[in-house]
């Protein structure tokens, strides 16, 4: 359920991408925009938080609030690391639109679904593990 809500959440995210392509809006002056490394960042952040909430939570079954707040700590810092690096000059095409940095920007977005899969399914299956001792 909370990968289809994940996926279902970035998916969601694409026509608002593309309406605002199409309305000319400004670029994002706070971080980094909706783009193909946004979307990378955002499974490899997605991965991580599942990878910590899920064995987390697992561990006892009960304190869900504090298995999501321990999940938010790498989950915030990722975040924090993925829009500010595109304040460094170095790495300001993670912010464009043009068609060559695209390109650049389309490993990120595999290596993120890679991350992504992967994280998931050590955590299903540390979680399956716990499960099975956790008297709910």
């Amino acid at each position: 359920m909370i990968v289809f809500i994940q996926l279902f959440q970035l998916l969601l995210s694409i026509p608002c991408v593309v309406l605002r392509t199409i309305l000319h809006i400004e670029n994002n002056p706070v971080g980094i925009d909706a783009t193909i490394a946004w979307y990378g960042l955002g499974f490899i952040i997605y991965g991580v938080f599942d990878m910590v909430f899920f064995p987390a939570y697992y561990k006892n079954g009960y304190k869900a609030g504090k298995a999501f707040v321990i999940a938010a700590i790498p989950m915030l810092l990722l975040m924090i690391a993925s829009e500010g690096a595109v304040r460094l000059p170095a790495l300001a095409w993670l912010d464009s639109y043009a068609p060559y940095d695209l390109l650049l920007q389309a490993p990120i977005l595999l290596f993120g679904i890679l991350c992504y899969i992967i994280l998931i399914c050590i955590a299903y299956w540390v979680s399956v593990k716990r499960f099975e001792r956790v008297d709910l």
